[in-house]
């Protein structure tokens, strides 16, 4: 399952680099990597980091949302649950001062959200 997403996400990146005429060069130094890189990224030869990966998609014009619009694990659908600021309930860990904690990424033992 693992696979099928970093596939996408690198068959995503060729496919709207060469919509954009942009070269594999001229998208490397936007994003600030080698030319090789992106090369191994768009091939499937190496998964990039996050960071990596985020300026790969801003140097494409795009934002995370619009370039993950379209990906997703193959016949798995992940719900999404959006939770306001008002409802937010913080994450108590610690008692020491300075500290401030919140889950960003949860599961429940059953597997969901």
């Amino acid at each position: 399952m693992e696979d099928d997403i970093i596939l996408k996400i690198s068959y995503r990146i060729k496919e709207i680099r060469k919509e954009k005429n942009i070269t594999i060069q001229e998208l490397a130094d936007r994003a600030g990597v080698s030319k090789g890189l992106i090369s191994q990224i768009e091939n499937n030869r190496t998964i990039p980091s996050l960071p990596v990966l985020m300026n790969i998609v801003h140097s494409l014009n795009l934002d995370l949302t619009g370039f993950f619009k379209d990906i997703s694990p193959a016949n798995h659908q992940e719900k999404v649950f959006v939770i306001r600021a008002s409802d937010y309930k913080p994450l108590k860990k610690e008692a020491a001062k300075g500290f401030n904690y919140q889950r960003i990424l949860a599961r429940n033992i059953h597997g969901g959200l």
